[in-house]
């Protein structure tokens, strides 16, 4: 902050200025300019930069994996709208939806400054793996989401597909809020035969601005 030294005037600009903005001129100001040192006037402020991120889990939901017994292996997208695609291949690798309704993808929840530009980006990607059966792996091979983010083979992570590396945004509103959503695409891994079980894995989300 810088601070400046201001020598105000008294004089008939003063009374004239107080008698425009008070009723009475007798409650107009007059400054006397004597000069006396000048007088240094403090200020202070805060800064607030906290942003609070809320979230759901990201769930692929219930289907189906058959193996092929050679290198084929099927696909299956989730978008950020949870609209769920599975796929099949050329061979026997297959993913079918058992249309139970229970694909949602990450719901993320932000307050923070109005009016600001937000950026998403995402690291540290951990495989899906079977809870009970960890050798039974699906591999991540995108995650992408509604701000324009479309990632593939993080360093690091546990996504072995690559991809185009780009860094989504968008603006929080007047009130400091912004919703959007995450979704994916796993992959089987060939000659796998994936038991009936939960399967889990991770990532980090960073929000910067």
């Amino acid at each position: 902050m810088n601070i400046k030294n201001i020598k105000i005037l008294a004089g008939l600009g003063a009374v004239a200025l107080g008698t425009a903005f008070f009723a009475n001129p007798a409650a107009a100001f007059n400054v006397q300019a004597d000069g006396s040192d000048p007088f240094a006037v403090s200020a202070t402020t805060n800064v607030n930069n906290i942003m609070d991120v809320a979230f759901t889990t990201l769930q692929f939901g219930t289907f189906g994996a058959v193996k092929d017994p050679g290198v084929n292996v099927a696909t299956a997208t989730l978008s950020p709208a949870g609209v769920f695609t599975p796929s099949t291949t050329g061979g026997l690798a297959k993913i079918i939806d058992a249309n139970l309704a229970d694909h949602s993808p990450s719901t993320i929840t932000i307050a923070a400054q109005p009016s600001t530009q937000l950026y998403a980006s995402y690291s540290a990607v951990v495989d899906v793996a079977g809870t009970i059966t960890p050798a039974n792996v699906f591999t991540v091979q995108t995650l992408t989401d509604d701000l324009g983010t479309v990632v593939g083979g993080i360093a690091g992570g546990g996504m072995t597909a690559p991809g185009v590396f780009v860094e989504g945004s968008a603006a929080t509103d007047i009130a400091g809020a912004l919703v959007f959503h995450i979704g994916g695409s796993l992959v089987e891994i060939a000659g796998t035969t994936y038991s009936s079980e939960p399967y889990a894995g991770s990532f980090y989300l960073t929000m910067s601005y």
